[in-house]
């Protein structure tokens, strides 16, 4: 039987659904096409990852997964041909050839963070930019689960609307932290049919741990980040 962790503070009620979690991130950044700040993106993901900004989410560990620091990887480039399918039936693919080339090789600690050059991509029917700007989600690759994350260009049309800042680069720091920190605690999320296994960390109400800060930054090693929910501190960190 699945034991339920449940906790409970002021509005918020997440759960532990039972999925994997990733304990010490390994980040590889995917650029497909000529993707801006490409130098950038990688100085900060080699930051972030081994900083504090990830130790709050230790409380969020079970006894299987010990959530801690990480570590970037050298950043991949790939061309793929988009169409206008959901943008996770074609990461789907991508990944999965990707890894069938051996460009990529992921284990049980491996998230990827796909950039693109281009504004092109769809969610939920309707153009990332108009939804929900970036996106997390889970490709199943050789039968284990592979987390991602997809931030597109912040340029014309995504520049209005995709986060706080009158710096692009900063917007774009934001939501890589924000789908980074939810891939590490809902590592399965992606494949989930229901609200129940795969999925991790979950609040039915709220959404995610990244959900309850948007739009609430702060400095991490020179770099921009989006704070997220500590249950334990009941506030954004």
């Amino acid at each position: 039987m699945l034991h339920l962790l449940l906790s409970a503070v002021s509005a918020y009620n997440f759960t532990y659904f039972g999925g994997p979690l990733v304990a010490n991130a390994e980040v590889t950044p995917i650029f497909v096409g000529n993707v801006k700040f490409q130098q950038q993106l990688q100085e900060f993901y080699n930051a972030v990852l081994p900083s504090s900004y990830l130790d709050s989410l230790a409380e969020y560990s079970t006894a299987q997964y010990k959530i801690g620091r990480g570590t970037a990887k050298p950043a991949v480039h790939f061309n793929f041909t988009l169409d206008n399918r959901e943008i996770n039936t074609l990461m789907q693919e991508m990944l999965s050839s990707m890894a069938a080339a051996q460009l990529i090789t992921p284990n049980d600690n491996s998230v990827y963070a796909i950039h693109f050059a281009t504004t092109n991509l769809i969610a939920g029917g309707k153009p990332l930019c108009d939804n929900s700007c970036s996106v997390h989600n889970t490709a199943k690759i050789n039968g284990s689960l592979v987390p991602y994350t997809v931030i597109p260009d912040f340029s014309g049309e995504c520049a209005q609307g995709c986060g706080n800042h009158p710096n692009i680069f900063d917007n774009i720091c934001s939501l890589a932290s924000h789908e980074l920190v939810e891939s590490i605690t809902d590592k399965g999320y992606g494949q989930a049919t229901s609200f129940a296994f795969p999925v991790g960390w979950y609040d039915l109400q709220n959404g995610e741990f990244a959900d309850l800060c948007q739009g609430n930054d702060t400095t991490i090693e020179g770099f921009t980040v989006q704070k997220y929910f500590s249950v334990k501190e009941n506030q954004c960190v």
